[in-house]
């Protein structure tokens, strides 16, 4: 590269940056005022996408992910409405991560887990039956047709699946029946760098339904499925969340052509009993967010 292309590639990565600094300035304050007056699931969202927003390869200004674990208590003797309500919470859980697709903590190779809900139930004796296929044939409400296990796939970046192909297969609790006695969670899963993935496909193998208490990984997905920017709605807090998603959108543009590291990563969404011990099987690093 000659020199001058050289400084017309530097002009253009310093004026994309000034740009995205001058969009950030712009809007900082009422975006904050938004997400002060959000739920814990649009602040926690926000936040992932600012600190996605942030990270460019090996230059990081480092900002906090606030997503405290929520407790979850079932109430209703209902079937359909308990299975409703805990499809729901896996849709939370993922949708505050961005669906997975966020570049989160830098260029730092391991193994990330929140856990988004702590769910029980209030009737220990009914049991619950037919989640799994609830999953696959109950429809995301306002998500154009899609099913929940469509809409919770886990997500690969390029050559994550090649690394880890079989990672990620669904796994179901035997004979679809939940057990309403013992209390579940949502979980979301970040493993990032070849050996991780490999660490978490093997443990992926190695689950069964007996012994294991069950639980259910939403299934292998395909590479590279772009986050759609959020058109900019008359609400503050549904505001906030466009912006931060244009926000998203532009920064993973600069930072796919000027700083990408090329550190892999595959992301899940988890749905299990809860269990300390079980979550050790998972080999989990401390999540660097609030819990508070």
């Amino acid at each position: 590269m000659n020199k001058k292309a050289m400084i017309n590639k530097f002009l253009l990565i310093i004026i994309l940056v000034l740009a995205i600094l001058f969009v950030l300035m712009a809007f900082q304050s009422k975006l904050f005022a938004s997400m002060n007056s959000g739920s814990t699931k649009q602040i926690c969202k926000q936040s992932v996408l600012a600190h996605d927003f942030t990270k460019f390869g090996k230059v990081a200004m480092d900002t906090e992910i606030k997503c405290p674990t929520q407790e979850i208590k079932i109430k209703t003797k209902n079937q359909e409405q308990a299975k409703y309500k805990l499809a729901k919470a896996m849709y939370d859980c993922w949708d505050q991560f961005a669906r997975g697709e966020a570049n989160l903590f830098g260029d730092k190779e391991t193994i990330y887990c929140s856990i988004c809900h702590i769910i029980s139930f209030k009737h220990k004796n009914e049991g619950l039956e037919g989640f799994s296929e609830y999953l696959t044939t109950k429809k995301v409400p306002g998500g154009n047709g899609i099913t929940y296990i469509d809409y919770l796939m886990n997500y690969d970046t390029p050559r994550a699946h090649e690394v880890a192909p079989e990672t990620g297969d669904p796994i179901s609790f035997e004979g679809d029946f939940l057990d309403t006695s013992k209390t579940y969670s949502t979980i979301f899963l970040y493993a990032k760098g070849d050996d991780n993935m490999k660490m978490i496909e093997e443990h992926f193998k190695g689950q069964t339904t007996a012994g294991k208490g069950g639980w259910i990984a939403v299934g292998v997905g395909a590479g590279g499925i772009a986050l759609a920017v959020l058109g900019i709605v008359s609400n503050p807090v549904g505001w906030a969340i466009g912006i931060g998603a244009a926000l998203f959108a532009i920064g993973t543009l600069v930072y796919d052509h000027f700083f990408n590291t090329d550190v892999e990563w595959s992301s899940f969404i988890l749905f299990r009993e809860y269990d300390v011990e079980q979550l050790k099987d998972l080999k989990c690093e401390v999540m660097p967010i609030s819990q508070e």
